[in-house]
């Protein structure tokens, strides 16, 4: 598969959600900068926000957002997604979500670590 996303794409078609190159039949309506950029475009809000929803599943990717809120309060480094999390989450709720998730997340994998090696060593 030659891009991610395209891939998503035939994943929605074939669960009857339109997307895709083929969204676009006509691509001859939208002039030649549709047929050269085609496979690289998002089709679907759906590919969007999950996209958006792996990477705020990542703990050091909801960390490095959250360090730009602090410094950054309207996330203009980021581009169109700070949009979309700006008014999904808000800053404030932003800030805390990029503090206690990966807080969380550390503790819960430590005191999985820990309750492992307690019954049986690595050797």
């Amino acid at each position: 598969m030659e891009h991610p996303i395209l891939f998503l794409c035939l994943i929605l078609e074939k669960l009857g959600i339109p997307s895709g190159p083929n969204y676009y039949e006509h691509a001859d309506k939208y002039g030649i900068l549709a047929k050269v950029f085609a496979p690289h475009m998002v089709y679907s809000y759906f590919v969007c926000i999950f996209i958006i929803v792996l990477a705020l599943l990542n703990p050091m990717e909801v960390f490095r957002v959250g360090a730009i809120a602090l410094f950054d309060p309207e996330l203009t480094v980021m581009g169109p997604v700070a949009y979309f999390l700006l008014d999904s989450f808000g800053r404030n709720l932003l800030i805390v979500y990029s503090i206690i998730y990966p807080l969380l997340l550390g503790i819960c994998f430590s005191m999985l670590g820990f309750w492992r090696f307690t019954k049986k060593d690595i050797l």
